[in-house]
C-alpha cells in the first residue's frame, strides 16, 4: 500500500485548508492546467508569435480606453447638477505616495479570487 486512501485528499479539509485539498485532487487527476496563449487579430486570425500577441493586446486595449468620441452626443449632461463622488477629499488632496501604495498591496490577503480583470493579490 502505497499509504493513499480515498480519504487522503480531503484530511486538509477537515482543518480548512481548501486550497491544500484542491491542490491533491488536481495532482491525483492528472490533469495539467494549460493557459490558454490563444490571441487573435482582428479578423479573427490566431496569432502565434509572443511579440504580435504583445502588440494585439496593446491594441486591444488602447481601442478600449481610447473610444472615439466624435459620435458621442452629450448633450443630455448639459442640466445635471454637478455632484462630487467623494466629497471627503478636497482639490488639495495629493496622489497617494510610494510608501502609501506599498502599504495597501501588503495588507491584501493571498489565496483569494481575483476580481473582473483576473489579476491576482499575488501578482500585485
Amino acid at each position: 500500500s502505497s499509504g493513499i486512501n480515498a480519504e487522503w485528499p480531503l484530511r486538509p479539509g477537515a482543518h480548512g485548508q481548501q486550497r491544500e485539498v484542491w491542490q491533491r485532487i488536481r495532482s491525483l487527476s492528472g490533469k495539467k492546467r494549460r493557459k490558454s496563449t490563444a490571441v487573435r487579430d482582428k479578423t479573427g486570425k490566431l496569432i502565434s508569435d509572443p511579440a504580435a500577441q504583445r502588440e494585439r493586446w496593446g491594441e486591444h486595449f488602447s481601442e478600449l480606453l481610447n473610444p472615439p468620441t466624435g459620435n458621442v452626443d452629450l448633450s443630455d449632461l448639459d442640466g445635471l447638477e454637478t455632484v462630487p463622488c467623494f466629497p471627503h477629499l478636497s482639490d488639495s488632496d495629493a496622489p497617494p505616495s510610494r510608501t502609501e501604495i506599498s502599504e495597501a498591496l501588503l495588507s491584501l490577503k493571498n489565496h483569494k479570487s481575483p476580481g473582473v480583470d483576473e489579476i491576482t493579490n499575488e501578482q500585485l
